[in-house]
């Protein structure tokens, strides 16, 4: 489980209430504190102090730091400066600065930060079930916000589906006087890394360095979790995690998830990918799925979708069997990888270089990619290269939406504020990894044991948009530096796999096991009551399912789990 913790920071009119607060969290013993800043923790350990921060969570010194920004000058660097440059991992950093505080998350978003204010009182916390059970906030739905996050499900801004209550962004620094916030500040931005000057353009070189930042960042997790259970599909990505463990001279225990389907079933090359693990095979069933079950606890964001509770149940049974303290998830692979279903790549390549070498190869590999000519595959890269200039905007999905309720723009996210003349394969890539963000904090397993993201590291993040799109779509593979980088490591099955798993079938049976439920959750519920839902758009799936697309399948359950999130807080 991750570390929980909480910031409270007051000034005069709110220094009785954080100390009324203080007293009714009576396990939280770990406590450090400022002039009028306190953080508490349930942890016996507490916070540990790095580069003049109080670290929440999990963190790594790196194996190679980067320069500082300004050759002599890194004495003056500010504690979070210092933290970005030379240590990694999924925490939370808290920096006292005499007449104020600062709170940074970091880059990977692998720890939960969200912040709110009552009066002279602001509140930074990694959940909000003890302050709500304490009295401290009561917090309503805020809807307009609730209809953003259905109608951009790719972006996770800092607004949550509750009034009042915030995100902390990845990357970001929260800073708070005398119990009001001040202001965000973003000390860590994708484009740094993205940005042409910094591109890794030898494809050996940059294959190297992949594979030795990836084999460090998850060393390292596996020495922070000695025994962790490795969710093993047989994809690319959890094949590369179970070799860069074993490696690193670790057998762990992994599990691989077989759905009664043959698109769901992928041991065959599970079993391959462990090679030396030890290698559970798990097959779940969709029936006795109930989609009104909301994910436990007080949540500022709808939870994980219901339907792959099956799947969740199965990775604690397996944990505690096995008696692993940590779920390792190869989620983000693709994200990272640069795995693109664009022309972008091509399209970098020519805004890049012009209509040279390095354009026509990658018009090849393109081509080869995806099965097209070098005819269409140019004219989609030209067409994306003309482009570029308004690539940062995001498409919306309103199906299911009544009429004007889905906001015009999608919401905020410092991420998608590209510089001038930013590459469209970067845009593409950054808006992959705030996609992956989405999905870190919301399972239900989380509360048996930390789920790791070890591909999400920030080492790996920032290496991965260094290399241009071109080079990882070479000789027409997806992935395709990472394939290169794990090729001597992973059966050439695994390496040189193209096929995909799927949950297609599985959604369907989910679906008919619950239409009778799904009409009760929707059709009457707070959704349809707030004015967010086409009831005529939901009837008519409800009464034909066998007629509607797996996509408008997968969208109703989405939005029953959005129901059932809404319901824990007007039925507590």
């Amino acid at each position: 489980m991750r570390s929980r913790f909480l910031l409270l920071s007051w000034g005069p009119q709110g220094r009785a209430e954080a100390m009324r607060l203080v007293a009714a969290l009576t396990d939280w013993s770990s406590k450090v504190g400022g002039r009028d800043w306190m953080l508490l923790t349930p942890d016996p350990e507490g916070p540990v102090e790095v580069e003049g921060a109080w670290i929440v969570g999990s963190i790594f010194p790196r194996t190679s730091e980067p320069p500082a920004p300004h050759p002599g000058r890194a004495h003056t660097e500010r504690p979070v400066e210092r933290l970005v440059r030379r240590q990694w991992g999924a925490y939370v950093a808290i920096v006292d600065q005499r007449d104020h505080v600062e709170i940074f998350r970091d880059p990977s978003g692998g720890h939960p930060a969200y912040w709110t204010r009552r009066g002279d009182l602001t509140l930074v916390l990694s959940g909000l079930e003890e302050v709500v059970a304490a009295g401290a906030i009561a917090p309503r739905i805020d809807w307009s916000s609730v209809a953003g996050m259905i109608a951009y499900p790719q972006v996770r801004a800092d607004r949550t589906g509750l009034e009042g209550v915030h995100e902390l962004l990845p990357g970001q620094t929260l800073r708070i006087r005398l119990g009001g916030p001040e202001g965000l500040a973003l000390q860590w931005s994708p484009w740094s890394f993205a940005a042409r000057s910094a591109a890794i353009l030898d494809r050996s070189r940059a294959t190297e360095m992949l594979e030795e930042t990836v084999q460090s960042c998850v060393a390292a997790w596996a020495d922070r979790f000695p025994r962790p259970l490795l969710e093993l599909s047989g994809g690319l990505d959890s094949s590369i995690i179970a070799a860069s463990l074993r490696l690193a001279g670790r057998s762990v225990d992994c599990i691989n998830i077989v759905t009664p389907t043959a698109e769901g079933d992928e041991q065959r090359f599970a079993r391959l990918a462990a090679d030396g693990h030890r290698l559970q095979i798990v097959p779940v069933a969709a029936a006795g799925v109930d989609i009104r079950r909301a994910r436990a606890g007080r949540l500022p964001r709808p939870g994980a979708h219901a339907l792959l509770r099956p799947i969740e149940d199965a990775f604690v049974a397996a944990a505690r069997v096995s008696g692993a303290t940590a779920f390792f998830s190869g989620l983000g692979g693709d994200n990272v990888f640069c795995s693109l279903s664009s022309a972008a790549p091509a399209s970098d390549a020519l805004l890049t270089s012009g209509p040279g070498p390095r354009f026509l190869r990658a018009l090849d590999d393109l081509g080869r990619l995806h099965g097209c000519t070098a005819w269409t595959a140019g004219g989609l890269a030209l067409r994306k290269a003309v482009r570029s200039g308004s690539m940062g905007r995001l498409p919306v999905d309103a199906s299911f939406l009544a009429p004007g309720r889905a906001p015009g723009r999608a919401p905020h996210h410092p991420w998608m504020s590209a510089p001038r003349g930013a590459l469209p394969g970067k845009h593409d890539q950054i808006r992959s990894l705030l996609l992956a963000q989405a999905y870190l904090d919301r399972y239900e397993h989380a509360a048996e044991g930390e789920i790791v993201f070890p591909l999400l590291s920030q080492p790996i993040v920032e290496l991965c948009l260094r290399i241009p799109t071109w080079l990882w779509i070479a000789d027409g593979q997806n992935r395709a530096i990472a394939r290169d980088a794990f090729a001597s490591a992973i059966p050439d099955a695994v390496v040189r796999r193209r096929s995909k798993g799927g949950l297609n079938a599985f959604v369907a049976a989910v679906f008919e096991d619950n239409v009778e439920g799904l009409t009760a959750q929707l059709i009457n519920g707070r959704l349809a009551q707030a004015g967010l839902l086409d009831l005529s758009a939901v009837r008519e799936v409800l009464a034909n399912p066998a007629l509607a697309s797996g996509q408008a399948l997968f969208r109703v359950l989405q939005l029953a789990d959005v129901e059932a999130w809404a319901r824990t807080w007007d039925d507590p």
